[in-house]
């Protein structure tokens, strides 16, 4: 029996060495059933042409403007539910995945759900792993931010938000929760996204067997 599809989708705005070096850390990805769209949103550092030649089975699916993150991403999500998605991956272009992050993701088979996120560069100092609502402070207060993994973090944890950096879904949450709210051109999309999907009863947890290396803000530097 096959196992479930994925499908993970990148956002690329003239991030043309960051993506190429995403889709390398896919090409040893263990998990055997999972198809990766690109989309470019706009990018005039000849991403498209470099991807393409390089990444040739990827999707490529040009915008021609800079959508922004959410209205980027909404692209790929719509043409992930219409090519028979099971399950939809969210991921940074400037991360570098953990070779079973998926099978992690699958094992675990909550309705929304986050990766360990750690900094690229400090490869067991975590960036975070989502957050709770602080309705005293106003905000949110993240999980593991820049702390060391010292396992405190292996068991899953129920979190109001996990990073869009990273964030895997069922096809049932977008098909009821909705797209990003575009309107979020770069920021707050996930956890809008993440809060509208709560009150719709899905579960949101960390997933501390998946593991991605995120470079921290470089997709938009």
């Amino acid at each position: 029996m096959p196992k479930p599809l994925i499908y993970i989708i990148i956002v690329n705005w003239n991030g043309k060495k960051d993506t190429l070096e995403c889709l390398a850390s896919l090409e040893k990805v263990s998990y055997p059933n999972f198809k990766t769209i690109i989309i470019d949103n706009g990018s005039k550092d000849d991403s498209i042409s470099a991807i393409e030649q390089a990444y040739p089975n990827v999707t490529m699916i040009p915008t021609h403007q800079n959508l922004g993150f959410a209205e980027g991403n909404n692209v790929g999500i719509r043409y992930a539910l219409s090519s028979g998605a099971d399950y939809l991956l969210l991921l940074n272009n400037d991360t570098v995945v953990d070779a079973h992050f998926l099978d992690a993701f699958v094992a675990q088979n909550d309705d929304i759900m986050g990766s360990k996120l750690y900094q690229y560069h400090d490869k067991n100092r975590f960036d975070h792993l989502g957050g709770n609502w602080n309705k005293q402070k106003g905000h949110f207060d993240l999980i593991g931010a820049n702390q060391i993994d010292e396992g405190q973090y292996d068991t899953p944890l129920d979190v109001d938000y996990v990073c869009g950096a990273g964030l895997f879904a069922k096809r049932r949450v977008f098909e009821k929760t909705g797209p990003l709210e575009p309107l979020f051109f770069l920021y707050w999309e996930e956890s809008d996204f993440c809060a509208r999907a709560k009150k719709h009863g899905f579960t949101i947890r960390t997933c501390p067997q998946s593991k991605i290396y995120h470079k921290v803000s470089a997709s938009f530097s």
